[in-house]
């Protein structure tokens, strides 16, 4: 029985390209080996397709290489729009405390003016609170 040479399906690829692979796998040799060993040939067989099919699997640097540049990128990328955002954020931070701050005067410049007007209000009561005391102390001490 002659090992299975069909090639397992793989990931699809971003570039038409093939990418390097593991270095080559010799079923027959391995095959030989197995069945030198007491292996029976569908034993044997089935063995080297698992191997075969185990090794596709692996990553080789290449692949490697290119998982660290995309995901390198992508951290550049969140980086970038990470730095975008917060000085938007700042820019509208100081907006609105600048927007409070305007506010804030506008309230106190009022409160100023209504502080004023009571003051200028009561400032006529003192010379009749102060009059009448003394009024009253003057009768206290007549009696």
């Amino acid at each position: 029985m002659k090992p299975n040479t069909q090639k397992a399906p793989t990931a699809p690829k971003a570039s038409k390209a093939k990418a390097p692979r593991t270095p080559h796998f010799d079923k027959l040799r391995v095959m030989k080996t197995l069945q030198a060993a007491t292996f029976g040939e569908d034993q044997a067989s089935a063995m080297v397709e698992a191997i075969d099919d185990a090794q596709r699997q692996l990553a080789t640097k290449s692949d490697m290489d290119k998982m660290e540049y995309v995901l390198r990128t992508d951290m550049e990328k969140m980086e970038t729009n990470i730095r975008s955002d917060m000085e938007k954020m700042e820019a509208n931070i100081r907006a609105d405390m600048g927007e409070m701050e305007l506010r804030l005067r506008g309230e106190i410049k009022d409160l100023h003016v209504e502080v004023q007007a009571e003051f200028k209000r009561l400032y006529w009561y003192f010379p009749l609170v102060i009059g009448a005391a003394a009024s009253l102390f003057g009768v206290f001490l007549s009696l």
